[in-house]
């Protein structure tokens, strides 16, 4: 091979990590941060603007949840170590699961999430909303961790890209937020 070819591919190599790191972050963030503008969006439009902290309630605790989830998943692959394959395999299998529960979800979710939030509005239970949020923010941190344990399990030498991506892929986030 020539010398170009091999550095692309070690280019490409090297880039792999930071990429899947920041692409998962981005897309599953991105998700979530769909449902809380769209709930953020029907509450203004119904006129319900004093329910909004009740919605961050519900996105902070549903981060803190998925933190909590990603802890958990590295004691669980900490203890299962002698049965590395397994757990990965079971990690990829729940993924792909996830993947397609997704799928059919995305093809009913603005009716599904105006219902819950109109359910909310009409009680007056900023409760129920924030448990809607939470719900739907803790799905994505669930996919996070979901991914990343799989990501790490692969055959990264170095954690810094990973890192690296996900900081960036948090940033991309606050970025759409802003805008």
């Amino acid at each position: 091979m020539s010398q170009s070819v091999t550095s692309y591919f070690g280019l490409a190599e090297a880039a792999s990590p930071f990429l899947g790191s920041f692409f998962i972050l981005f897309r599953e963030g991105f998700e979530a941060l769909l449902i809380a503008m769209l709930v953020f969006t029907y509450l203004d439009k119904m006129n319900a603007k004093h329910q909004k902290p009740a919605v961050v309630w519900g996105i902070v605790a549903g981060i803190v949840a998925s933190l909590m989830i990603a802890l958990a998943v590295k004691q669980i692959a900490a203890i299962t170590h002698a049965h590395e394959e397994l757990f990965e395999g079971g990690v990829m299998l729940i993924a792909s699961g996830m993947l397609a529960y997704v799928a059919f979800f995305c093809h009913s979710a603005k009716q599904h999430v105006e219902g819950k939030v109109d359910k909310a509005i009409s009680m007056n239970n900023p409760y129920i909303l924030s448990f809607t949020v939470f719900f739907a923010i803790l799905r994505e941190g669930f996919e996070i961790v979901l991914f990343y344990a799989a990501l790490f399990t692969s055959a990264i030498y170095s954690t810094v890209p990973v890192f690296a991506g996900a900081f960036f892929g948090v940033l991309a986030l606050a970025v759409f937020w802003i805008t």
